[in-house]
């Protein structure tokens, strides 16, 4: 009935509020517009609104009076909610002027006003959605990426092959190139393991035609990967009797193999580092041979080579003996080359603890004295038969070099050698002399003061005289500011100088 209906607006600022009424109910503006029906009228003011029937809806109507009336409602089948206002036949009202109305929808009990429905599993399956594409895009790209870098792999190594390929093949005297699958069955699949080196383990390998080979595996593409081209390129073009013998390599795709010949009777300290007094012991004899071979090949090493070649870790560990325990140095991994010009030559940190000469501990250059060093160390436990630092050791004896060199002053030459060792021979007592004072030359701290490996031999072999070693040294003198203390679980140094006497100065000459 809308065209009965009388527009009854008036200016909002004649609006007044009645008592406990503020503009908070409603603005003026709301009160200000209003529409009514004519006196004595019958009809209704009626308005439908389209609503979510999953809802129901809160109805506040303002009237004229300025008062407001609240009702809850729900909508109709046809989805809508009427709201019709008109006169009061009981009450006598016959007129009826109403200025505003609101409709609030009210949440349902998911606490949802979406209109995808109020129990919320709309909105559920949206969210659920979002994170399965999601998921789906994340997936894709990492495949992509696995797929690239897996492309760009396999396109880069067959390059980095050839390079090495290039390298190994223009080596001279290069030795055999082994393939892996063979190195496998000649090995039982690595069942037979001879020790652990410090850049992979080493196996007992047969070939088919009875050869027994020491295979080593190198452990670590990008740590070993230098050490292995070094090894090749080292040992594949020298040859001495005292020097483990490369008899080829494996480069066959990731697997990097070392094969030397078979030392049936495996490395130095397995026999001079006895654990058990009931296992064999080696004789005087058999540890004077074996420390002459060792210096024999390191000689070769430093003076006869085109290069000269400093190996940087010389220790029991890496001599090896035969079936007739003649000594080979091995493992040259870490070795560093001179030219025949260079006297010194500064180089990262190399080697094993217990064994580095003083310089390598100071950062200074260093030259094929260093191994001299490390040779004397390696001498004086081949002669007391037990490591130079021993925690389990008395206070006196724990430091067996500066133990040595106060029994060498005090005339008690017997009290370094092995005490399981018989010496009744004078000949062999004369070595066995002869035999410390080269170690306690060989370890001075001044590399200036130490023989070279030839003048190494040949005072060993009796061709010249050994001059009586200095009283004090670093490892000697207890007093001095200066002491270094390497043993295989600490490293120590302290500031400040050896004083030695000046009568006993003696510098070598090769």
């Amino acid at each position: 009935m809308k065209n009965s209906v009388i527009n009854v607006s008036a200016s909002p600022s004649r609006i007044r509020y009645r008592p406990g009424v503020t503009a908070e109910t409603a603005p003026n503006w709301v009160y200000a517009t209003a529409e009514a029906l004519p006196n004595g009228s019958n009809s209704n003011i009626t308005w439908v609104f389209d609503v979510d029937p999953r809802f129901s809806y809160f109805v506040r109507l303002h009237f004229c009076n300025i008062i407001s009336k609240d009702f809850v409602s729900n909508a109709s089948s046809d989805n809508t909610l009427t709201v019709s206002v008109g006169p009061n036949t009981v009450a006598g009202t016959t007129n009826a002027t109403m200025n505003g109305l609101e409709i609030m929808k009210i949440s349902n009990a998911l606490k949802s006003l979406d209109g995808s429905g109020s129990d919320g599993s709309g909105s559920r399956n949206k969210h659920i959605i979002v994170v399965v594409v999601v998921v789906v895009v994340i997936l894709t790209l990492l495949v992509l990426l696995f797929a690239g870098i897996q492309y760009y792999r396999k396109k880069k190594l067959p390059q980095e092959n050839s390079k090495e390929d290039t390298v190994l093949e223009n080596l001279t005297g290069m030795p055999i190139r082994f393939v892996y699958k063979d190195l496998e069955v000649a090995t039982n699949n690595f069942s037979v393991k001879l020790g652990q080196g410090g850049f992979g383990s080493v196996y007992k390998g047969v070939l088919p035609d009875g050869t027994e080979l020491a295979v080593k595996q190198l452990e670590g593409i990008g740590q070993g990967k230098k050490e292995f081209r070094a090894e090749i390129s080292i040992i594949g073009s020298i040859h001495h009797f005292n020097l483990v013998r490369l008899k080829g390599f494996c480069e066959d795709g990731t697997h990097r193999l070392l094969v030397y010949e078979y030392m049936a009777n495996n490395s130095l300290d397995k026999w001079i580092f006895k654990k058990k007094k009931s296992e064999c012991m080696l004789d005087w004899d058999t540890r004077f041979n074996i420390a002459l071979g060792t210096a024999k090949g390191l000689a070769y090493l430093h003076d006869e080579c085109d290069l000269k070649i400093v190996h940087c870790d010389i220790k029991p560990e890496n001599v090896l003996l035969d079936d007739h325990f003649i000594a080979k140095v091995s493992d040259f991994g870490l070795a560093k080359l001179m030219t025949r010009e260079q006297s010194h030559v500064f180089t990262t940190l190399r080697g094993t603890r217990g064994y580095l000469a003083p310089e390598w501990i100071r950062n200074c250059p260093i030259s094929e004295k260093s191994d001299v060093y490390s040779y004397g160390m390696v001498l004086l436990e081949i002669i007391g038969g037990r490591k130079n630092y021993d925690p389990n050791e008395t206070s006196e004896k724990f430091n067996f070099p500066r133990f040595a060199f106060k029994m060498m002053e005090e005339g008690k030459v017997r009290d370094i050698l092995d005490p399981e060792l018989k010496i009744d021979d004078e000949h062999d007592d004369d070595k066995v002399h002869c035999a410390i004072s080269v170690a306690l030359w060989c370890i001075q701290e001044n590399m200036s003061m130490r023989p070279s490996m030839t003048k190494v031999v040949q005072m060993l072999e009796g061709l010249c005289t050994v001059p009586k070693p200095p009283k004090s040294s670093n490892q000697g003198d207890t007093s001095s500011d200066s002491y270094l203390v390497q043993d295989s679980n600490a490293l120590c140094a302290m500031n400040g100088s050896i004083v030695c006497e000046v009568g006993y100065y003696c510098i070598f000459q090769s």
